[in-house]
């Protein structure tokens, strides 16, 4: 993990967006955990979150949680193990292409 790194935020055709640089040496591996409080502002119903894959990389893994301040009624997609606690949920998956994650709460 990066301890203590800053992620550049900006906004970008109607998306935040979170950028910033690292440098990984050939035969290394390092995580990135991006965590990330949405304003008050946001009272969107379902809420939807799309993560971008970047072009020319390979099926990194992803794992996404989500947490509300209430009961998730239903969740997207579907079709592979979700783990999911009331107001928590936990999507285990990859970047091998872009992906998107709805829940209504």
């Amino acid at each position: 993990k990066i301890k203590d790194a800053k992620a550049d935020i900006t906004e970008e055709l109607g998306k935040t967006v979170f950028g910033g640089y690292l440098i990984i040496e050939p035969r290394e591996t390092k995580t990135v955990t991006l965590e990330y409080l949405l304003p008050s502002s946001v009272t969107k119903n379902p809420y939807t979150l799309y993560v971008q894959k970047q072009a020319g990389t390979e099926a990194h893994p992803l794992l996404v949680t989500l947490k509300f301040d209430t009961t998730i009624k239903t969740w997207q997609p579907t079709g592979f193990t979700v783990e999911r606690k009331g107001d928590t949920i936990t999507f285990p998956t990859d970047l091998r292409v872009d992906r998107q994650f709805k829940v209504e709460l």
